[in-house]
């Protein structure tokens, strides 16, 4: 695929809060001088662009990640439901401690420390099993959806960034590229700072050599 030339676009990623998204778009429109496009980049087949194959595994690979981040949500509240999610015991309490009455306990350490093993070696062992139990349902629940959900965003994240070094051939290419931004606007997330750095080196790229061509 054609690729945007290399150079230094390292940005900050955490813009001042007083940049809005549509501050972005501006400074990309600043950025892309006016050119003269030749006929022929306007008449192109855009069949061979590259971009719109790499939109179009950027949108599968998002889709992915949804249904993974779907997927994990659902798990979390059914381990919510079932009292999983953050799993406890009930220890019988220290009357040394000032805890005379049961309390609840979500590591082991507070086991130990509620129900001391020299004193109640049975509650202790009791309550060990149970935690251990309990934090054994909720792993083997959400643990594979966690790195399943980790890989999806890691596809997503590298599918982006081919995307926005792909430099268009075609205006129809340019169009689809600056629509791909146009429609992240609505989204809840924004588009870090380097990757639409790289978008407008791609499309200004492009009009560049189409004014060439």
């Amino acid at each position: 695929m054609a690729q945007a030339n290399k150079q230094d676009t390292t940005m900050s990623s955490n813009p001042s809060p007083g940049i809005a998204r549509r501050g972005f778009i501006a400074g990309a429109a600043l950025a892309i001088p006016a050119v003269a496009i030749a006929p022929t980049a306007l008449l192109a087949s855009s069949d061979a662009d590259a971009i719109f194959a790499a939109i179009n595994a950027y949108m599968k690979a998002r889709d992915v990640f949804n249904s993974a981040a779907d997927e994990h949500v659902l798990a979390e509240r059914e381990l919510q439901a079932a009292g999983d999610l953050f799993p406890r015991t009930a220890s019988k309490g220290n009357p040394h401690s000032g805890l005379p009455g049961p309390v609840f306990s979500r590591t082991h350490k507070e086991i130990d420390q509620y129900t001391p093993v020299d004193r109640f070696p049975t509650e202790n062992a009791r309550e060990h099993a149970e935690l251990s139990a309990a934090e054994a349902r909720r792993d083997a629940r959400i643990t594979p959806l966690e790195q399943a959900k980790d890989a999806a965003w890691d596809a997503e994240r590298e599918a982006l960034g081919e995307l926005v070094v792909t430099v268009p051939t075609t205006m129809l290419g340019v169009m689809a590229m600056l629509e791909f931004h146009r429609g992240w606007l609505g989204r809840d997330d924004e588009i870090e700072v380097e990757y639409l750095s790289c978008l407008v080196e791609s499309v200004q790229q492009a009009l560049e050599e189409m004014q060439t061509a």
